[in-house]
């Protein structure tokens, strides 16, 4: 089996993975056991017997954090992407007999990138990017503040209105000539370098 023949089963069971918001990924039973090299019967068998008289893989990945009844519903929900890697490895090297070249060639092209990393490349999935950037306070945001935090009265109010000026100027360029103009119409002068938070 060569590396053509792993591009060809990803072709094939392209339809059959999905990428959750969080780029979480998971694929049919029928997609994992291509992947694997084994029917899709023989996954079933495995995680329906996790219930009863666990078999060597349901029993690798109980171990892995899931649950029994997780496998089970494995068949209408579709398999994890930390499980898909989980029976790949295990078809690879510990299933005995059942180890197939398939698993093995499948498990080593994902070894450099991870099963998770692979599924969101061949699903186009993008991470969703949040901006981080801090939004520009209003010229109202920047008023109330300053007046919350000389609201004690023991500051001049003209100090108070001339701060407010001086800030609205910094926050938007733009309005600084206009700024200028209503300090300069306050009772009590108002100078910049006195004024700034």
């Amino acid at each position: 089996m060569t590396q053509l023949l792993i591009s060809d089963v990803v072709n094939q069971i392209q339809q059959e993975i999905e990428i959750d918001i969080q780029g979480r990924g998971k694929a049919s039973i029928r997609a994992t056991a291509r992947l694997a090299g084994v029917s899709d019967m023989a996954l079933r068998k495995a995680f329906n017997s996790a219930n009863l008289e666990p078999s060597e893989l349901a029993t690798k990945l109980m171990a892995q954090g899931f649950n029994a009844a997780n496998l089970s519903d494995w068949s209408v929900i579709g398999i994890p992407d930390i499980a898909i890697s989980t029976i790949l490895e295990y078809y690879a090297f510990d299933a005995g007999r059942h180890c197939t070249e398939q698993a093995k060639l499948a498990y080593k092209a994902f070894a450099a990138v991870g099963i998770r990393t692979w599924m969101q490349q061949i699903k186009g999935w993008q991470e969703l990017k949040q901006d981080t950037s801090l939004q520009q306070p209003s010229v109202k945001d920047i008023s109330e503040a300053i007046s919350c935090v000389f609201c004690m009265g023991t500051v001049d109010p003209n100090i108070v209105q001339g701060l407010i000026a001086n800030e609205i100027g910094k926050a938007y360029p733009q309005l600084k000539p206009q700024m200028e103009t209503v300090k300069q119409l306050l009772p009590t002068p108002v100078q910049d370098e006195l004024l700034t938070v």
